[in-house]
């Protein structure tokens, strides 16, 4: 006999169709054009399929979290400035710009769908064959903790921390030599102690670790400290804090990801501006929240889908350019050996049309149809949502176990940062967090011992989810 749906089941229907019908319809206030509808099919659906996955009865995180940036910067943000005429970077998109534009979050979206459709008919993932390794978190914290008080004298202190964006990066990159390993030195400051104290909590959530009180009191306060709202962006921050979270939250509860995944929509509508105020120096951002959507929605923080636009329109002027998701991987080849590397592409399409800041967003899809137009679109959006699919039914099954199980909370909430692209610069601190999760675990035989679940040290309440098709 089929149990009976929950409360949060029952909503789920009634929740999908406000966030894709109602929301864009109260978000949009102009007259309904063909261009206009075309965005609005986009809102509508990405809406719908971050409501249903919200109220779902297994908190999918990878899923909640791509579907959570899709309609925010997908789809409410582009109605918001459609509807005002006016576009966050301070220049007009022609309707057929916008058009292609909103067909490319489209294809990527519906394709994403598809992927996931494949990946949850296959069979599932198999039993982790990697296990943590305590000495080597040792070797980890050993490690950390050196590099990133070796990184604080090489800033200038610890006040440095507590200056602005722009300054830290100025003194992370300064000397000739320095500003071409900078990513480095950046990845250095903060990344291996936070993921030193990941590393604790997920051993001890698995029970391959015993007690480290001491090691957890003192490695989490020295991660928020250098990777602190004032001179950290948004994203890092986001990455550091909800990292930290997730992990601790595992077995995450529908009920805590309902709420996180709504919280977090209302912070990224109404509170996301806020942190703007210490990017520069003197910076003449207010960082008022304002609850005027519409407003909040129209101001620079926003401008994927106008750079999906710019993709578009580059590409339409010089041919498609396969050579910018070379660039991602082999990040750390010398410019001296390979003269020719790409560009970020977002400082591409920035240099393209003008602008004098390039610190801009390239989203995954504009990065696809700029190497290969919509059939890399399409393509990518199917890898992905495959690839998502498939990593969080390995965390619903086996929790944070193996390097997938540790990848998996942290990628979630990393994947804005590739999300939002451009991918060339999000990759060098993901190769660092993945290469870590990677030297902390080794292979386990066949006779070793697992992971035991988590149901094993938190009661039958706690036992993982059975995947549901």
């Amino acid at each position: 006999m089929a149990a009976a749906p929950t409360i949060g089941e029952g909503l789920r229907p009634l929740v999908a169709l406000a966030l894709g019908g109602l929301v864009p319809l109260l978000i949009y206030n102009d007259i309904w054009t063909g261009t206009a509808v075309l965005v609005g099919v986009v809102a509508a659906y990405t809406g719908i399929r971050f409501g249903w996955t919200v109220f779902a009865p297994e908190p999918r995180l990878m899923t909640g979290f791509f579907w959570l940036f899709m309609y925010i910067f997908g789809g409410l943000a582009p109605l918001a400035q459609l509807a005002a005429h006016r576009w966050p970077l301070g220049t007009g998109v022609s309707d057929a710009k916008v058009q292609a534009a909103a067909t490319i979050m489209l294809v990527f979206v519906i394709a994403w769908d598809v992927g996931r459709g494949f990946a949850d008919r296959a069979k599932p993932p198999r039993t982790p064959r990697r296990g943590i390794r305590p000495n080597r978190i040792t070797a980890i914290v050993v490690f950390a903790v050196p590099a990133a008080a070796y990184e604080v004298y090489r800033i200038g202190g610890v006040g440095s921390l507590f200056t602005s964006r722009e300054r830290l990066g100025q003194l992370i990159g300064h000397g000739s030599l320095a500003s071409s390993i900078a990513p480095i030195h950046g990845a250095l400051l903060g990344v291996p102690v936070f993921i030193a104290a990941y590393l604790i909590i997920a051993g001890r959530k698995t029970g391959q670790l015993g007690p480290r009180p001491l090691q957890v009191a003192a490695l989490i306060p020295l991660a928020l400290l250098l990777t602190n709202p004032v001179s950290s962006s948004r994203y890092l921050l986001g990455t550091v804090v909800l990292g930290l979270t997730l992990i601790i939250l595992q077995p995450l509860r529908p009920t805590l990801y309902r709420w996180l995944l709504l919280g977090l929509a209302f912070a990224l509508v109404f509170a996301f501006k806020v942190f703007d105020r210490f990017r520069y120096d003197s910076s003449t951002v207010s960082g008022t929240v304002t609850f005027d959507v519409r407003a909040q929605l129209r101001n620079g923080d926003y401008d994927a889908f106008q750079q999906a636009a710019h993709a578009v329109e580059w590409v339409q002027a010089t041919g498609y350019h396969p050579a910018q998701l070379l660039g991602p991987p082999l990040f750390w080849l010398p410019r001296a050996v390979w003269p020719d590397k790409p560009l970020d592409t977002g400082v591409v399409l920035g240099i393209f049309k003008g602008f004098d800041f390039t610190n801009l967003s390239a989203p995954v899809p504009a990065e696809l149809y700029v190497a290969g137009g919509s059939l890399a679109v399409a393509l990518g959006g199917l890898l992905i949502g495959w690839g998502w699919t498939r990593m969080d039914r390995h965390l619903l099954l086996y929790g944070p176990a193996g390097f997938i199980g540790l990848l998996v909370p942290v990628l979630t909430v990393y994947q804005f940062i590739l999300l939002r692209g451009s991918l060339l610069q999000a990759t060098g601190r993901l190769v660092v967090i993945m290469g870590l999760l990677w030297f902390a675990t080794s292979k386990v035989g066949e006779k070793a011992e697992r992971p035991p679940p988590l149901s094993a040290q938190r009661g039958v309440e706690a036992q993982f989810v059975r995947f549901r098709h």
